[in-house]
């Protein structure tokens, strides 16, 4: 029987063009993503993690749970980090790397200036973080206030695995709550200005030539377009994000120029009820209508940036 989360609750068990390289999603990874990284990433306003009860799936070694936490405590604010790799923390920094390798877990650095080791410490030490998985999430329902899920729920090929894991991000959000994923696999096809749902998958000659006969950069994901209408029609509202700018990186070298990429950063946004959410000025924001498809790949939707200046 689960019980509801409380706040004393204490348990420590051990991304237009240019396009990325496809690379399998269902590779077991460990992060360790910043704070500022999770706010950028999911045009996530600070303010909104005030006085929260807040859900990260997939946290890995990431510090929002321990900085949120830290910067919010006074407002009653509690993040719950939640990953299956918390069962083999070890006792020290490079045991995990030792379960990890163990597990064909592959290793991945953000760059943080004070590095993955320091990011493990703070982890360790984290007093709200559960070794568990989002097939079942041990949490009563109505729990959060927001659950966010970075690389943690969208990426498998079992899109039974998406759909249990949806429903129980969607079980444990209260009614005025919201889910944000990361990454929405939306695609716009100019032709027919719309979002379509795409497939993640590295391109075959099927996909391939499925894409081109439709004209698409990438092949249609209809099993998950059936997934996230069957949500919809359960009274789910769906919301693409979607940063406005461009996004600006340094080539290697003391005089590297400055390049500019515009490469699809959507993410989704689901709620019960049916206020806009929050987010960030420089992203703009569609409301997703599954039920006007024709097609039962592409998505139209309706630009809701004016509403929510």
């Amino acid at each position: 029987m689960r019980e509801r989360f409380e706040p004393s609750f204490d348990q420590e068990t051990e991304e237009s063009k240019p396009e990325v390289a496809f690379k399998s999603p269902e590779e077991r990874k460990v992060t360790d993503r910043t704070f500022g990284q999770y706010l950028e990433s999911f045009s996530l306003p600070e303010t909104e993690l005030k006085s929260k009860t807040i859900l990260d799936i997939g946290s890995g070694l990431s510090d929002f749970s321990s900085k949120t936490n830290e910067k919010f405590k006074d407002s009653g604010t509690i993040v719950v980090g939640l990953d299956p790799m918390y069962q083999n923390l070890g006792s020290n920094f490079e045991e995990l790397k030792e379960n990890a390798q163990k597990a064909n877990m592959e290793w991945i650095s953000r760059a943080r200036a004070s590095g993955s080791e320091s990011a493990y410490k703070k982890t360790k030490d984290a007093p709200y973080k559960v070794a568990g998985s989002h097939q079942e999430l041990p949490f009563a329902n109505e729990s959060f206030d927001l659950v966010l899920a970075n690389n943690s729920i969208t990426q498998y090929k079992d899109r039974g695995i998406t759909r249990t894991a949806l429903k129980e991000a969607i079980r444990v959000i209260k009614e005025n709550g919201e889910i944000r994923i990361l990454p929405a696999d939306l695609r716009w096809d100019w032709k027919k200005e719309s979002l379509y749902i795409h497939t993640f998958e590295a391109p075959t000659p099927e996909t391939k030539e499925e894409a081109e006969k439709l004209g698409l950069d990438i092949g249609p994901d209809k099993e998950m377009f059936k997934i996230l209408k069957e949500i919809e029609d359960a009274g789910i509202n769906f919301y693409a994000v979607k940063k406005k700018s461009s996004v600006r990186r340094r080539m290697p070298g003391r005089f590297g120029r400055l390049l500019s990429s515009t490469g699809p950063s959507y993410s989704l946004i689901l709620r019960k009820d049916s206020q806009l959410p929050d987010i960030e000025y420089d992203a703009s924001l569609r409301k997703l209508l599954f039920k006007d498809s024709s097609d039962s790949f592409h998505v139209p939707s309706e630009n809701l940036d004016s509403e929510n200046k």
